[in-house]
């Protein structure tokens, strides 16, 4: 699974493959080009400290090696699912507000109607 990388990815101690030089992982990218429908444009845009052609580099080699990252990608997302799960067991999970709590919060404080924003579902529940 995924040996000898390319000089611009890194394998960190814990096993995620990133962008050598930076703390973005190989899942996120891969995560903007399936879930977000991203071009390599868009997602070097996206991260602006990322040096001119990298993204189209990772992109190349995700092509060169489909197999494998889209195995990669698999495994980083039931990892992230079992972090998850984890976490809603965890005394920091039940510490958690809810949105409809701090909701009722403001206007128990009397600061007036919320502020009208909706960023979508994915952003009214825990990260």
């Amino acid at each position: 699974m995924l040996e000898n990388l390319p000089e611009f990815l890194t394998r960190w101690d814990d096993g995620s493959i990133r962008l050598a030089g930076h703390r973005i992982g190989l899942h996120i990218i891969l995560e903007d080009v399936k879930q977000g429908g991203m071009s390599a444009e868009q997602i070097q845009a996206r991260y602006e400290t990322l040096e001119p052609g990298l993204v189209e580099k990772v992109l190349a080699f995700c092509r060169e090696h489909q197999a494998e990252t889209d195995h990669y990608y698999e495994e980083s997302k039931e990892i992230a699912q079992r972090n998850y799960e984890a976490w809603k067991k965890s005394d920091m999970a039940r510490r958690h507000v809810s949105a409809e709590e701090l909701r009722r919060r403001w206007v128990e404080k009397g600061f007036g109607p919320l502020p009208s924003v909706n960023l979508g579902p994915e952003f009214d529940r825990p990260l």
